[in-house]
């Protein structure tokens, strides 16, 4: 039961963006995941990376041509996959993890598959060059709470609540949580946080640093998360400066910086000589 689907909003701006939006839905079982959401959100990982392949080809092909001779065809970087949100379908509650009434069924070997199953998957929303966000309303619980690690960013409301249960059930994080949340936090608040299994609410978020980005007394987290990311959109930049400055913080030297910037400069070079051509 469930499904998890991808969506694509479109935007005009200096440049036409797109934004993807990773959408749970499993109303009946507060967006638990089922075996055949899993798969879904592992098939949805693969349509981002393959656009982001495509995009990052486009970059390649424009950027040996000549600025001079950029025809106004070949200057079009539209459109452009800028951010990617995921997010509940109820507006009530983020995911419940996986599904009770599947886990319960499972062998070690299972368990172990699908555990491999999921931290490949989730680790692979980590590693995109986009930008992502988790956009939390309601509850984010056990594998739900590790699906939030593996944004880039984490936006929540005021009806926010996340709690590690994994220790109430006898098990380890699974979904590749435990690290990701222990890059994200001192490592001493991430252990405090699995073992105690307290529920952390918008202002714990805050305090501990879990929460980057806070709704408006009238939104929801998925309608804050789209607005932050339009407004970051609307800022006068390259379409590719997103992805040049997350590939920055994660760079492993100063030579491998230096070549994001070259590459970030030489598109921007080519993007004012297409323009020039308009």
């Amino acid at each position: 039961g469930g499904s998890v689907s991808l969506n694509t909003l479109h935007l005009s701006s200096s440049c036409s963006s797109i934004i993807a939006r990773i959408i749970i839905s499993n109303e009946r079982k507060k967006n638990a995941i089922s075996g055949k959401m899993m798969y879904e959100l592992h098939k949805c990982i693969s349509v981002l990376e393959k656009m982001e392949l495509e995009q990052e080809q486009k970059q390649k092909d424009m950027s040996v041509q000549q600025v001079s001779s950029l025809p106004h065809e070949a200057s079009s970087f539209n459109p452009y996959l800028a951010a990617v949100l995921i997010e509940g379908k109820d507006g009530k509650t983020f995911c419940a993890g996986a599904d009770i009434d599947l886990v319960s069924t499972f062998s070690h070997t299972d368990a172990h598959y699908m555990s491999e199953l999921m931290t490949n998957t989730t680790n692979r929303l980590k590693l995109l060059k986009t930008i992502s966000i988790s956009c939390v309303d309601g509850y984010a619980i056990g594998g739900g709470a590790e699906l939030l690690t593996a944004t880039d960013l984490r936006c929540f409301s005021k009806t926010s609540k996340v709690k590690f249960v994994q220790g109430n059930h006898n098990v380890s994080t699974g979904w590749g949580g435990g690290i990701r949340l222990g890059q994200i936090l001192k490592k001493n608040d991430a252990l405090k946080i699995l073992i105690e299994r307290n529920e952390i609410d918008l202002e714990e978020a805050l305090k501990i640093g879990l929460c980057d980005i806070v709704a408006r007394e009238d939104e929801s987290a998925a309608e804050a998360g789209l607005r932050y990311i339009k407004e970051i959109i609307d800022k006068p930049s390259s379409p590719f400066v997103l992805a040049s400055l997350k590939a920055s913080l994660n760079a492993d030297s100063f030579a491998e910086e230096t070549n994001i910037f070259a590459t970030s400069f030489r598109q921007n070079t080519i993007q004012k000589g297409s323009q020039m051509k308009k």
